[in-house]
């Protein structure tokens, strides 16, 4: 199970943080704030190495994919009018120091409205974004498709229809609040504030599943095997939906202060087994998917968390959470996590208050407990079953009764006489031990027991006779 410990605590932002992303190979991480500013850290250091300043304040992000034979990276960044603007710098050891001006490019999506998030398939190039009250969909190109254009001509999916709005309002507003690109099944998942949520198909303008939700959709994310969609439902908490039922999963209740009752992150992480939940009051959660509790990380300064980001480097993991509505007050905060149970011990530079981490080998895991077989379980996976594996299920335990049959009834023949022995010999020692009134009622018990087996009186018989 991975536990975190704080990594480092980051004070550079003077205003609230609304988005964090790791690059892709997760060496980098990026933080958005309302002042405008993008700023780029070393994912195992605390020092900025890349400022960028754009007009309005940062309300998304996204790393996309850097090519495998440069340095190079392109960050696309959202800000809240509505612009769209992509970065291209090299971020290698030996070529930031000092780059203020990386070149950039702005993407003409002819929309109006704040950037509320990003999503890009890898597979097929395809670039989703949500802007205002539209989602937008346009291919990237590489440099060898065009030298002048970084996407397609981005355009807009279908509105949902009017007859998936949720019974509680009418003629509400179109307000998508998460794009996603299910990979595997090949389509496109947004999730809304009224209209619960929806699978396009990958040009956006065909419904291939609806999900209605009884309640508004605030945040959303998707798990890794796009099975699931995990939403804050902006009421009690956060919800877990079956992409492919459609139903309700589980729910994860948490305590919500009306008046702090604002949009909170979801994240899933460490493969789809646990999730990231954020929290208005400085307490992020992690939660298995059954929702117990993993871990808690406070902050210190109790302010809102609108906005964390997750990625693993080899056997390491990663969290970053930033806080909002604290002024100069607002920290960003690294957590590290490593599958190995930690140690902290003071060396000798304990005047300076120096403290390491030593890692331990692993213990040896504890050998698992034999389980009871669960025979409901075995009638469930029975009945469900095609009817080539269930005659091949009945074949088999009836091969198995037969092989094991001799055996058993062997077995019971010698714990069957084992049994009449232990009770003669101990009805024989009464007899011994009370005279007169013993043998009575050891005459009396030979009867009744002979009566009920012919086999106890032939074993009697045979004992009496070379006994006595």
């Amino acid at each position: 199970m991975n536990r975190y410990s704080q990594l480092s605590s980051i004070s550079d932002c003077t205003s609230s943080v609304n988005c964090i992303e790791f690059s892709e190979d997760g060496a980098f991480f990026a933080v958005g704030s309302d002042d405008g500013f993008i700023r780029i850290y070393d994912t195992r250091k605390d020092v900025c190495i890349l400022e960028l300043f754009g007009p309005t304040p940062v309300t998304a992000l996204l790393w996309h994919p850097a090519r495998e034979d440069t340095s190079e990276y392109q960050i696309i960044i959202g800000h809240g009018d509505g612009t769209v603007l992509a970065y291209f710098t090299d971020l290698s050891a030996d070529k930031h120091k000092g780059q203020n001006k990386p070149e950039r490019v702005e993407l003409d999506f002819e929309a109006e409205g704040p950037v509320e998030g990003f999503a890009f398939n890898k597979a097929n190039s395809y670039l989703a974004a949500i802007i205002g009250s539209q989602v937008f969909l346009c291919i990237s190109l590489s440099a060898d498709e065009s030298e002048d254009f970084l996407t397609t001509k981005p355009k807009a999916i279908a509105d949902p229809p009017s007859t998936l709005l949720s019974s509680r309002v009418s003629g509400s507003q179109i307000s998508p609040r998460g794009v996603h690109f299910a990979r595997a099944a090949k389509y496109l998942v947004v999730s809304y504030l009224e209209h619960g949520i929806i699978c396009w198909d990958m040009e956006g303008k065909n419904v291939l599943r609806h999900i209605d939700v009884s309640t508004r959709i605030a945040r959303s994310a998707m798990s890794p095997d796009d099975h699931y969609i995990l939403v804050h439902n902006l009421v009690s908490g956060f919800d877990r939906y079956d992409l492919r039922s459609g139903s309700m999963v589980n729910m994860y209740t948490v305590a919500i202060d009306p008046e702090q009752n604002v949009s909170l992150p979801v994240l899933f992480i460490h493969g789809g087994r646990d999730l990231l939940l954020g929290d208005a009051g400085g307490n992020i959660r992690i939660t298995d998917v059954d929702g117990g509790i993993v871990q808690q990380l406070p902050h210190k300064e109790k302010y809102m968390i609108q906005a964390f980001a997750y990625t693993e480097r080899l056997s390491d993991s990663f969290l970053v959470t930033g806080t909002s509505e604290g002024g100069a007050s607002t920290v960003v905060t690294v957590w590290h996590s490593v599958p190995l149970r930690t140690v902290k011990y003071r060396d000798a530079s304990v005047m300076t208050g120096a403290v390491r981490t030593r890692i331990l080998k692993p213990t040896r895991p504890p050998t698992p407990k034999p389980q009871a077989i669960d025979f409901v379980d075995l009638g469930r996976r029975f009945q469900s079953a095609s009817p080539a594996e269930r005659v091949a299920a009945v074949l088999l335990a009836s091969g198995v009764s037969l092989i094991c049959w001799p055996y058993v009834c062997q077995l019971a023949a010698i714990l069957y006489q084992s049994a009449f022995v232990y009770i003669y010999s101990n009805l024989k020692i009464l007899v011994l031990t009370t005279g007169a009134l013993g043998r009575r009622l050891f005459t009396g018990t030979l009867k009744t027991l002979s009566n009920w087996s012919p086999g106890f009186r032939e074993l009697l018989a045979a004992s009496v006779e070379n006994n006595e």
